[in-house]
């Protein structure tokens, strides 16, 4: 006699149906720890958020600075076109050109010294 065989056992076709209905309607009994995940979305949120008003005050620039800076190149611009006008200036205007050229001087030795290094 050969026994010895395994023996395969084949699902009836109500047992498959049963089966497919069971795992249909059968409810996953799995419970999520929301609060680790929430906590953890809250960090994050709350450091890009950081970051992004870190960015924003970095690059803020005062309108001041800025108006200070058109009027210098707005009076350097006169003064090359016009050299006659600094006759007409007083010593107050002649001392804010001065400050103006200061700068410019400043921003010309930055370059030089730029250019020497990289020779």
């Amino acid at each position: 006699m050969n026994n010895k065989q395994m023996i395969v056992y084949k699902e009836n076709f109500i047992t498959k149906i049963f089966k497919f209905f069971k795992n249909l309607f059968k409810s996953d009994n799995i419970e999520y720890d929301n609060t680790r995940k929430t906590s953890s979305i809250d960090e994050e949120v709350k450091e890009d958020i950081q970051k992004k008003t870190e960015f924003l005050e970095g690059i803020k620039v005062d309108p001041k600075s800025i108006d200070n800076i058109s009027k210098r190149n707005a009076i350097i611009k006169e003064i090359d076109e016009n050299i006659e006008a600094l006759n007409k200036l007083s010593l107050e205007e002649l001392y804010k050109i001065e400050e103006y050229y200061d700068v410019v001087i400043k921003q010309n030795e930055e370059k030089i010294k730029k250019l020497g290094a990289s020779a």
